[in-house]
């Protein structure tokens, strides 16, 4: 029997899904899903403050869907659905943006990198994107949402704008909490800290077996020399991905081989590529089945909105009446008429 605990998760689909997403927060909501009231969705307005190409846009939203159904989110469980097929979001997002401040706004962390980065296209979209992350998350009145290192700012900001509405409105929206206290950073082919979406530094959940062993073969190590202290985890590099992938048993026993003069970095690679191939094997064959079968996935997508929809519906109810605004049976009697 599940919990009335709600988890919400969202991703923007902004390249194809990979080992990090899987590993900071796809594993631990699929494990959630029979257990708890999950809403898993396809951030694609998200997706809008750096996206301009339509076509990749859509594509890259499909083939996140897929991903997600491959991955073992199922529609049973979880209510699994793309953003922008549920409208009342974007009003609830408005109604939450009369207690965001402007100053708590420009002071988030990722808006002042993002401003950096493109300097030319500062939109008001990523400027009040927390206060529609908010809005993802209160609309189906969440506890736990699972988020990376650069989304807990946001989370907490969701917080302070839930607890500001509840105190000027009398409501009782719920104070989200982080899946973890400590988010999972998996890092990069290339080195770097955390694993991107660019190709060279991520491994893909669709790439093929030949395509991730390319990719870890040529991922950069150092060239320091293995001492009585070294561990698999501590290396800064694609080996650091050991205990993400492989067994206790695995690393313990790789570590002392490399130690003792019995393995190098070129075998600990090896190990590596084969144990992310059997990791991925069965999300691929899945994501082949899902992709054979015509009109599944619009009819999964259709029904995730259908039952995301009637959720923040209820919420947006509950918003409108605090503030004074009317029902919004009076706009669908409208609507219903003009039909």
């Amino acid at each position: 029997m599940k919990t009335d605990t709600t988890v919400v998760c969202g991703i923007r689909p902004t390249g194809v899904p990979h080992l990090g997403n899987y590993f900071s927060f796809i594993r631990d909501t699929v494990a959630l899903q029979r257990t708890h009231q999950c809403f898993v969705f396809v951030a694609d307005y998200h997706a809008l403050t750096t996206c301009d190409d339509p076509h990749a846009l859509r594509a890259y939203t499909r083939e996140l869907a897929i991903d997600l159904l491959a991955s073992g989110f199922d529609p049973n469980e979880c209510v699994l659905f793309v953003q922008s097929d549920v409208p009342e979001v974007v009003e609830i997002a408005l109604l939450l943006s009369m207690v965001a401040s402007k100053g708590e706004l420009e002071r988030c962390t990722t808006f002042k990198e993002k401003a950096r980065s493109q300097p030319d296209n500062v939109n008001l979209g990523l400027l009040g994107y927390p206060v529609l992350m908010a809005a993802d998350v209160l609309a189906h009145r969440a506890r736990l949402v699972p988020v990376g290192q650069d989304q807990v700012q946001h989370l907490e900001m969701a917080r302070s704008i839930a607890e500001r509405f509840n105190h000027r409105f009398g409501t009782s929206l719920p104070l989200p909490e982080p899946l973890r206290r400590n988010p999972i950073r998996v890092p990069g082919l290339d080195g770097e800290e955390k694993m991107g979406k660019s190709e060279a530094n991520s491994i893909a959940l669709s790439d093929e077996p030949e395509v991730i062993r390319r990719k870890v073969m040529r991922a950069t190590t150092d060239s320091d020399p293995i001492g009585p202290a070294f561990t698999l985890a501590s290396k800064p590099s694609v080996l650091s991905l050991h205990p993400y992938v492989s067994t206790a048993e695995e690393v313990k026993r790789l570590e002392q081989e490399m130690r003792d003069g019995r393995a190098g970095y070129k075998e600990a690679k090896e190990v590596l590529a084969d144990n992310i191939i059997r990791l991925l094997a069965p999300i691929r064959e899945r994501r082949r089945l899902i992709e054979g079968r015509d009109g599944y996935l619009e009819d999964v997508l259709a029904e995730g909105a259908r039952r995301a929809r009637a959720s923040a519906g209820r919420t947006l109810e509950v918003l409108r009446e605090a503030m004074g605004l009317p029902s919004t049976r009076r706009a669908q009697l409208a609507t219903a008429v003009a039909a």
